[in-house]
């Protein structure tokens, strides 16, 4: 079948720097390079930009009210619909499925059983970079008090406006077999349709400290240095997982890494890595670096580290990940990341097939100490953020819905 002619992706959120509106935009850019392309969405202080023909709605209200007319005009080829828990793109969704449009939900991994059990984030805040400006710790609060959903709402959601939105996506675009197996105990779906979709890697910002973040900043030591660079959630981050892997290297042994883990405190889960790292003896060997040991926005902790680190029971698609590999670092990740096919094919890091288990993880991660074996993956980094590239990655997903339509 030929490429869409004419793409409607639908997105609630107004366009703002980091998190998944970058992806959006580059997203979209790329779709336009082969397709006419259009966004639905909020107003927001920043543009996609030009060849992508935006329309911007001053509320959800306005955006649902006008959305199946929009429809109805450019009679789309073929409709996106991103994020699960944005009520807007059923009307979105429902309207095109009217108008003869193929529709396509992309969920961003927000339909699992991990998100449907705790009161998670349902909007695409960029939390980072958010909570590590104090100026808007304020503001912070009321925008997690607002975007949280409590579990039983999610299933009352899942249940009727989830519902509908499933029922008329003609396919679910999912990251990997994780979130698609994830996605099928909220809403049953045969394997057939599922197509894969990674997120490619955005512009990094550049890198102005030439010096050793970990030298420099943490003081010497002669061990490798393993990063965790996320939001400090204790468990949706798997740094319990990771701890305990750590726990168990160290009783085969010498540690021949120490690991750091850099970014800002998510609803006090650094108490609990605290309590963790100390329980388990581990307070030389891991480093719990908040904002103010290293500059937001800076990625030499990524730069410099000897591999990156995630172990997440549920992820979306990582910035850190498609970070790391992009600055030429190896990676140990989650089959739940949702990059261990990516992973295992370039051989551009390891994956810990039993996270839970932490003998396995501490065979990991002693596996990635080998000098060899980084050697090895730190050069197959170039392959995996090469298949990263956004042009590749709407090639790719517009040959795999050609092939479906």
């Amino acid at each position: 079948m030929p490429i869409p002619h004419r793409i409607l992706l639908s997105y609630q959120a107004g366009f703002l720097p980091g998190g998944a509106p970058v992806g959006i935009r580059n997203f979209a850019r790329a779709l336009a390079r082969s397709s006419e392309v259009h966004v639905a969405g909020l107003q927001g202080p920043e543009s996609i930009g030009d060849p992508v023909e935006e329309h911007r709605f001053g509320s959800r209200t306005a955006l649902v009210q006008e959305a199946p007319a929009l429809v109805r005009r450019l009679r789309p080829d073929l409709t996106i619909a991103v994020g699960y828990f944005l009520a807007t793109n059923v009307a979105v969704a429902g309207a095109a499925r009217r108008a003869g449009s193929t529709v396509i939900l992309q969920p961003l991994a927000q339909a699992s059983p991990h998100v449907f059990a705790t009161s998670m984030f349902a909007q695409g805040w960029d939390v980072r970079s958010i909570e590590e400006t104090r100026a808007n710790a304020a503001a912070t609060r009321l925008q997690q008090a607002r975007s949280q959903i409590s579990p039983l709402k999610k299933r009352s959601y899942a249940s009727t406006v989830g519902r509908k939105l499933n029922r008329d996506a003609h396919f679910v675009a999912v990251l990997g077999a994780a979130e698609r197996k994830q996605y099928q105990q909220i809403h049953a779906r045969p394997n057939g349709d599922f197509i894969t979709f990674q997120w490619g890697i955005d512009d990094l910002p550049p890198i102005d400290d030439h010096n050793d973040f970990f030298g420099t900043e943490l003081g010497e030591d002669d061990r490798l240095d393993y990063v965790v660079w996320a939001r400090l959630d204790y468990w949706a981050k798997g740094i319990d997982r990771l701890l305990e892997g750590i726990r168990v290297a160290k009783s085969r042994g010498r540690l021949p890494f120490r690991t750091v883990l850099a970014g800002p405190d998510y609803k006090g889960s650094s108490k609990a890595i605290r309590n963790h790292i100390e329980l388990a003896g581990l307070s030389n060997d891991v480093v719990l670096a908040l904002p103010g040991t290293y500059t937001p926005g800076d990625l030499s902790p990524l730069r410099d580290a000897d591999a990156s680190v995630l172990l997440s029971p549920w992820d979306g698609s990582p910035r850190a990940i498609r970070e790391s590999v992009a600055l030429g670092t190896p990676v140990i990740v989650s089959p739940e990341t949702n990059f261990d096919a990516e992973v295992r094919s370039t051989g551009a890091g390891l994956v810990a097939d039993h996270p839970d288990d932490p003998e396995a993880v501490a065979d990991v991660l002693l596996q990635m100490a080998d000098s060899h074996t980084r050697a090895r993956c730190t050069d197959a980094t170039a392959a995996l953020a090469s298949f990263l590239d956004w042009d590749g990655v709407a090639d790719r997903f517009l040959d795999e819905v050609s092939a479906r339509r």
